[in-house]
């Protein structure tokens, strides 16, 4: 710590300045915190941004958590702006969301870049579907149908920042989040251009195949061909495709991690590689209690408890040739 840099706070402090707050109903009791740590900076909205979750707590449901957030944000001022720009890796992900909108609100271009820069790829390219349709990203279950917006979106904007995460997006993000790409695309009507953004549209859109045909995103290409060759001639050729694609370890784990067939995709694995993949990948376990029971020819399989209790007539299988 340089001389000129204020003295930290102690512990002690931090607890004392809970306490305070805490006798003034303006912070949360611990029960409702997501981070229960019983300690204050003293600002309610930096407090909220480091421990309070957007979860369903003891007292409290997930809409009056998310509703006491955006009052926080709404009523933040420009010097907790300039704190939460400097510490934005270590806010919550629903706080960065939420003081990000907040930014985009008020046309604060400084926050909004430092609140979208330190979130996840996902919910940058979700931060669209944020605007529109919160109850898609910040609730869930039954609420996800609740009709309501937080701000009032600016669409052309939201288009200008969302073809701009789209130009930084690695290729192997793209692929792995590309249903959170047609979701936000699809509510702000938004307008694919340039070869690069064309085979984006074709990856979420379509079966992938113009995309890997144009050469502008590798790992999609590496993916498009491993799919095929899987779905032609097995594993084995699923394998060698990984192989002989550019930069080969990389593009196998790339593939293995965002590689489940999306819902509009032509090409489905064949009932028998899936089979062998799906072996190979979840063993098959014996419930507990298992047992075998005398009437029992099969190896693999074994009748429940209650039934190997019983007499071999209640197994529904032929009863074992003697020699």
């Amino acid at each position: 710590m340089t001389p000129d840099a204020p003295a930290l706070p102690s512990v002690r402090d931090l607890k004392r300045r809970y306490k305070l707050l805490l006798a003034e109903q303006r912070a949360l009791h611990t029960t409702d915190l997501g981070i229960s740590l019983p300690i204050s900076t003293g600002e309610p909205v930096l407090d909220a941004a480091l421990l309070e979750k957007l979860l369903p707590t003891a007292t409290m449901g997930e809409a009056e958590h998310l509703a006491r957030a955006w009052h926080l944000v709404r009523t933040s001022q420009a010097s907790h702006h300039a704190i939460l720009r400097r510490h934005a890796r270590a806010l919550l992900n629903d706080h960065k969301l939420l003081h990000a909108l907040g930014a985009l609100e008020r046309g604060d271009h400084e926050t909004l870049g430092a609140m979208l820069g330190a979130l996840p790829w996902v919910w940058r390219l979700g931060f669209a579907t944020a605007a529109i349709k919160p109850a898609a990203m910040t609730l869930t279950g039954w609420r996800r149908g609740v009709p309501f917006r937080l701000i009032e979106p600016p669409f052309d904007q939201l288009r200008a920042d969302f073809r701009a995460t789209l130009a930084r997006a690695p290729d192997a993000t793209l692929l792995k989040f590309r249903d959170t790409v047609k979701q936000s695309a699809a509510l702000l009507h938004f307008r694919f251009e340039g070869e690069r953004e064309r085979a984006i549209h074709d990856l979420c859109f379509g079966d992938g195949r113009a995309a890997a045909a144009s050469g502008t995103l590798p790992v999609v290409s590496a993916f498009v061909t491993a799919r095929d060759a899987l779905a032609r001639d097995g594993l084995g050729a699923f394998v060698r495709a990984l192989d002989a694609a550019p930069g080969s370890s990389r593009s196998r784990r790339w593939v293995a991690s965002s590689g489940r067939p999306a819902s509009g995709w032509t090409s489905p694995t064949p009932p028998r590689a899936r089979t062998s993949a799906s072996c190979a990948r979840t063993p098959s376990r014996r419930p507990a209690g298992w047992r075998r029971c005398s009437g029992c020819t099969s190896g693999a399989r074994g009748c429940s408890p209650k039934t190997a209790r019983s007499s071999p007539s209640a197994c529904s299988r032929p009863p074992r040739a003697r020699a």
